[in-house]
């Protein structure tokens, strides 16, 4: 096994991308740890991927939760952000007030799991962010700038927390539960769309996010990296 005798950390990781990373990282021999602030999530995720995962209840807007669940976890080789979807709304409609929230439950929560991880030495930290940094589109404008900033960041942290790695995986649109939030119709529409202008002919699976990650848990030469799984769309105008 790729991981055998490590412990990986999954923030998120109840549903998603964070599901199928940990599901990745179980079966490639790790201790996989799972944090999400539902319980009723994490029970449920706990029961797909088997009973070798252990869940922590963890609330990412919170010091004193992130410090208590990396205590929580002890001394681990991987931690895997995946934060919650963003602030949408076109900027002239937006609310102040939810443009501070998003960025408290996706840019300053990288700040804080930076901050309490607690990695082994040769460690990696793994952010999730988006393609949407490179290629905004009207009503996402808050998301891109958060994940502009994560990617900064995280290339910042490779430096300053070496010799932790810290790298950036970039997707593009996934089939997620996320998705499932919006109208049957209006997220069909969406996938469609995109599904035909992409090279590869589909949106993402989770699981291919996932492959990612583990990939650079696996790699030790790989730090400041941002890799981008989008299926083609970083080579359209």
């Amino acid at each position: 096994m790729r991981l055998e005798g490590q412990k990986v950390f999954v923030i998120g990781g109840s549903s998603g991308i964070g599901l199928e990373t940990a599901r990745l990282a179980r079966d490639a021999g790790a201790e996989v740890f799972i944090g999400s602030r539902s319980q009723e999530k994490l029970d449920a995720a706990a029961a797909d991927i088997g009973n070798s995962v252990r869940t922590i209840r963890l609330d990412v807007l919170s010091d004193d939760s992130l410090q208590a669940a990396f205590a929580a976890s002890g001394t681990v080789d991987h931690v895997v952000f995946t934060p919650p979807g963003g602030t949408v709304g076109k900027i002239r409609e937006i609310d102040t007030a939810a443009v501070l929230q998003g960025l408290d439950a996706k840019l300053v929560a990288a700040v804080r799991t930076a901050k309490y991880a607690d990695i082994r030495e040769g460690g990696s930290l793994t952010y999730i962010t988006g393609q949407f940094a490179r290629r905004p589109m009207p009503g996402i404008i808050m998301g891109a700038a958060v994940n502009a900033a994560i990617d900064a960041i995280g290339r910042g942290l490779a430096v300053e927390l070496a010799p932790t790695r810290v790298n950036m995986i970039s997707p593009g649109i996934i089939d997620t539960p996320l998705h499932a939030r919006m109208p049957d119709e209006m997220r069909e529409g969406m996938m469609k769309g995109a599904a035909a202008r992409l090279p590869v002919g589909r949106v993402g699976r989770p699981e291919e996010i996932g492959m990612m990650a583990v990939q650079i848990m696996e790699n030790e030469f790989m730090t400041g990296a941002i890799v981008e799984i989008d299926g083609g769309a970083n080579v359209l105008m």
